[in-house]
C-alpha cells in the first residue's frame, strides 16, 4: 500500500490501470488498493468518463 501511496503523491493523478500495468498488478487488486486509500481519506478519487462509456477514477493528492 505504501507504494501505492507514494506513486499517488509523485503524479498528478494515477488510474487503477497504470498501477496495475507498472508493478505487475491485476486490474481489480490495483482498483481495491487505490480504493482503499481514497476510502482511508489518504488520495482524493475522481470519477470522470472512460473511452469505452463507462467510469474511471483518477486518483491525486489530496490539496
Amino acid at each position: 500500500m505504501r507504494k501505492a501511496l507514494a506513486l499517488v503523491l509523485g503524479r498528478p493523478q494515477l488510474r487503477s490501470a497504470d498501477l496495475a500495468a507498472e508493478h505487475g498488478l491485476g486490474a481489480s487488486a490495483a482498483s481495491n488498493l487505490l480504493r482503499q486509500l481514497a476510502q482511508g481519506g489518504y488520495v482524493l478519487r475522481q470519477p470522470s468518463t472512460a473511452a469505452s462509456g463507462g467510469i474511471e477514477y483518477a486518483y491525486s493528492r489530496i490539496g
